[in-house]
């Protein structure tokens, strides 16, 4: 089965504990500038910019994508460890790709600044780059 991606407005109960679970696998610095998950996933909800990587009804991948005049940024992206190298993250941007390409404005990712991971990740994507302090 595919992995599908959408931007997640009405999360059902499974989808919350699905990200919930999801962003306390990461490091604490992908959370900056918000305090806790619960405080993050309030934000992107209601400002409608959470897009998520569903399989088999299943959240494995989440991030945040603030749609701007020119740009869309990029930021909190993770995948379930248990999925890590199996292409979440790379169909999450391809697809991010393609939509910002479509509406005409630069995809640019958003890596906290100690975060060297995410840092290689893009640079290994040839993803534009604005570093969060």
């Amino acid at each position: 089965m595919p992995v599908y991606i959408e931007t997640l407005t009405q999360p059902s109960a499974q989808d919350l504990q699905d990200l919930t679970d999801l962003y306390q696998e990461q490091a604490t610095t992908l959370l900056q500038p918000f305090t806790s998950v619960k405080q993050l996933l309030e934000q992107a909800l209601q400002q409608q910019q959470l897009r998520v990587c569903r399989f088999n009804g299943r959240l494995l991948g989440a991030g945040i994508v603030q749609q701007q005049a020119q740009r869309w940024l990029v930021s909190h992206l993770c995948v379930r460890q248990l999925t890590w190298r199996r292409g979440v993250a790379k169909r999450l941007l391809e697809v991010l790709q393609q939509q910002s390409e479509q509406q005409a404005v630069k995809l640019v990712f958003i890596v906290p600044k100690d975060e060297q991971i995410m840092r290689n990740y893009a640079l290994r994507h040839q993803l534009d780059i604005l570093e969060n302090d």
